[in-house]
């Protein structure tokens, strides 16, 4: 992927999430600089868009087996 194509997408990306957070569906929330210094980038979801533990959410979106192979 071109430079110029990553950075618009990285760039309309941003926007999206900072119309969201503005809109109080997401909250930026701190963490602590990764391995090169640099913070790493993290949202809240609003929890009443969520509607339910997170335990629960997981159990909803537990990916089933995968077939058996046909020999």
């Amino acid at each position: 992927m071109p430079g110029g194509r990553r950075t618009c997408t990285n760039l309309r990306t941003l926007q999206v999430i900072q119309s969201l957070e503005r809109a109080g569906f997401l909250r930026k929330v701190a963490a602590a600089p990764g391995i090169n210094g640099r913070p790493p980038l993290r949202w809240d979801v609003h929890p009443a868009l969520i509607g339910g533990s997170l335990a629960e959410i997981a159990e909803i979106a537990e990916i089933p087996p995968a077939p058996a192979a046909v020999l």
